[in-house]
């Protein structure tokens, strides 16, 4: 146990050298269970005053699902990327580090409990320690995937956010064609008015 919290640890103060004993470890199994216990304790933290009763419950429930989802489904799509551009690596130690960093969502816990007291300093409280820690959550993936896949940070970099940008990429172009569906079929209705 002491040897995962130095490891979680090393995550804040020296991240290269932490991802570097995570990935030759392979610890899948705490990793999942990092992933587990974070998304539950963070997320009741966030919901404390928000839901009431069973609703609370299948909250926590759904983002449980979503984060596991999430995590696998992100580290997937990375892994085929990594292999894509040349890296050499493993998904299940990619699995097992992106795992470890989830450990973050723990450190707003505090900062979600005291903003709950404090309504209006502690909303902004709240958003800052958010920002510094999805920040943070950034800059591990990015070294995750640079130390399991032996790539250099600007390919690293680019494999991480290489997902979203598609994705705000094929978003656009769809905002782009339902504009000139629209502006064309209003053309018509202009050009050629019903008859009533």
């Amino acid at each position: 146990m002491s040897s995962i919290l130095e490891t979680l640890y090393d995550m804040l103060t020296k991240p290269k050298e932490a991802f570097q004993v995570i990935v030759s470890e392979g610890r899948l199994a705490k990793s999942c269970q990092i992933v587990l216990f974070s998304t539950v304790i963070s997320s009741l933290a966030a919901y404390a005053n928000v839901f009431e009763g069973g609703f609370k419950g299948a909250m926590l429930l759904a983002e449980i699902i979503c984060s596991v989802l999430l995590w696998g489904v992100s580290v997937s799509v990375w892994h085929l990327l990594a292999e894509l551009i040349g890296g050499r690596g493993s998904v299940r130690r990619l699995l097992t580090a992106i795992g470890f960093t989830y450990f973050l969502q723990l450190l707003i816990v505090p900062i979600y409990l005291i903003a709950s007291f404090l309504p209006t300093v502690g909303f902004l409280l709240s958003m800052i320690a958010t920002l510094v820690v999805a920040v943070w959550s950034i800059v591990l993936g990015i070294l995750a995937i640079s130390e399991v896949y032996q790539l250099s940070g600007g390919k690293a970099t680019l494999i991480y956010f290489l997902p979203v940008l598609i994705f705000i990429g094929i978003f656009i172009v769809m905002i782009f064609t339902a504009s000139a569906f629209f502006m064309s079929a209003a053309g018509d209705i202009l050009a050629n008015p019903p008859q009533f």
